[in-house]
């Protein structure tokens, strides 16, 4: 299946070849799907013994007795959804045209529905953000203090984002300093005052958007 913004395909159903299939990273369908695609049709891709052979994935199609493939888009208004391949293994060497038809067909059922289910994710997942913003607002109305708030927004901001812990960081009444809340395993940062001019909170404070970091070790403000 293609990813919602693009990028590589990834094995979503496996049936009928080895594991070896599930793990490795074929990169040869997704020149012969791109091909597909400039032609602006549902049609398959057939891929014979002679191109496998000559593919970077040769050896896993030999070793998986792999003889044919054909490769047909999911294609949604003009959107790569994914594809759905099929192979020739052992006695069948080829696909003919009943067969490749009907592969076309199948590819064109399965990209609406495709689409049709991420377009249900998409719907699911914003009534959790709306229902996230409501059950919010409740519990800030009976908070009290700036103590208080920092509670409970670090609460619902964790199980809002399905997060392993989360903090909430308050500027003390000079303003140069920020007093941590924290649960999860950075609880022990609860009461911690952290200077605005040092670490990440620059980056924090100037991004005006979410900051995300992959490693936070390796970041160069905290070396």
């Amino acid at each position: 299946l293609q990813g919602e913004h693009g990028g590589a395909l990834r094995l979503a159903s496996l049936a009928g070849l080895p594991e070896g299939f599930r793990s490795a990273h074929l990169s040869m369908p997704r020149h012969w799907l791109r091909q597909a695609c400039e032609r602006g049709d549902r049609r398959p891709v057939v891929v014979d013994k002679s191109a496998l052979s000559q593919s970077p994935d040769a050896d896993l199609y030999a070793d998986s007795g792999v003889l044919a493939l054909a490769c047909a888009p999911l294609l949604r208004d003009g959107t790569l959804e994914g594809a759905l391949g099929v192979f020739a293994v052992g006695a069948k060497s080829a696909f003919d045209d009943d067969e490749l038809s009907l592969l076309e067909a199948i590819a064109d059922h399965a990209a609406q529905a495709v689409s049709n289910a991420r377009l249900f994710e998409r719907l699911k997942a914003r009534n959790r953000e709306l229902e996230a913003l409501r059950s919010l607002g409740e519990a800030l109305r009976g908070a009290t203090s700036a103590e208080e708030v920092a509670v409970v927004v670090r609460v619902h901001a964790r199980e809002a984002v399905r997060a392993d812990a989360a903090g909430v960081g308050l500027l003390d009444s000079s303003g140069e300093a920020i007093v941590g809340y924290a649960d999860g395993f950075l609880a022990q940062n609860t009461g911690r005052v952290f200077r605005v001019s040092g670490g990440l909170t620059p980056s924090v404070l100037g991004a005006n958007r979410p900051f995300v970091t992959e490693d936070l070790a390796a970041e160069p403000q905290l070396k």
